[in-house]
């Protein structure tokens, strides 16, 4: 079914993928013979709030493939030929999250406990609109404490006010309860996992869902908190164009597309 030239890699994903689509059809009660276009993209569009579209586009030609393989082999009795679910201006709603959601968020989190600590300064920080990657690419030395600000991998300056005072509070912990941050390397990465290496951003995935299924909040990602970044700038009145320089966007029509897909979550 899958053809020798797609790396493991690759492979591991399109496995992944087709389980998850098997997994949909079982929890909707329907076997593989059952299966439809409609059911494809049901399943697809259903992935909307937590992938872009090009993700989706992706584990919709994985199933697709699939699919094709096993009306081949005479296992399902309707060839399904599904497109694309998305392109990016036709996306799902994105949700974001009310303050008072918010808070309960944050209070649930310990800021005594180191991990936590950790935790509550990279959500912070994507609160703020930071992209994630550019996040966990900082090293130590790029916060300036007495300015307020993050320096990026690209030489950007980045203020981020009191979330600094947080950086700060995380660092002290690292040093007071772990030997090993006695003395903080400055060129270490910033927000290392348990092991003291760079946290990878599936990491920071799974730590946000862990702790909003915890508390009923559903299904969000670091991707909420960017957008949940927007709306509050949007409701302020600030404009497009200083909010994209936020997101990092290239093209301000990107963070167009992002506030034209905004929904609250009640949380």
């Amino acid at each position: 079914m899958i053809r020798k030239e797609r790396t493991p890699l690759t492979i591991r994903f399109y496995l992944k993928d087709i389980q998850q689509f098997l997994q949909f059809l079982h929890a909707n009660k329907l076997t593989i013979q059952q299966c439809l276009d409609k059911h494809v993209l049901t399943w697809a569009r259903q992935l909307g709030n937590i992938n872009k579209a090009s993700t989706i586009n992706r584990k919709v030609v994985a199933v697709r493939s699939y699919l094709k393989w096993s009306f081949n082999n005479g296992i399902i009795p309707v060839e399904i030929k599904a497109k694309k679910a998305f392109t990016k201006t036709d996306m799902p709603p994105r949700q974001v999250i009310k303050q008072s959601a918010l808070d309960k968020f944050f209070d649930s989190l310990d800021p005594n406990n180191v991990l936590h600590a950790r935790d509550i300064a990279i959500f912070s920080l994507l609160l703020l609109g930071i992209k994630q990657k550019t996040i966990l690419d900082s090293r130590v030395s790029d916060v300036d404490f007495k300015e307020q600000t993050i320096r990026t991998k690209d030489g950007d300056i980045i203020p981020i006010g009191k979330i600094a005072l947080k950086i700060k509070a995380f660092q002290k912990l690292q040093q007071a309860r772990l030997p090993r941050y006695k003395d903080i390397n400055s060129d270490a990465s910033l927000f290392p996992n348990r092991h003291g290496q760079q946290m990878t951003a599936r990491s920071v995935r799974r730590k946000l869902q862990t702790y909003a299924t915890k508390l009923g909040m559903g299904i969000i990602s670091p991707s909420t908190l960017r957008y949940t970044f927007v709306a509050k700038q949007l409701a302020a009145g600030v404009l497009l164009i200083d909010i994209q320089k936020s997101l990092g966007h290239k093209s301000v029509s990107t963070t167009k597309i992002c506030a034209d897909l905004l929904t609250t979550n009640e949380g």
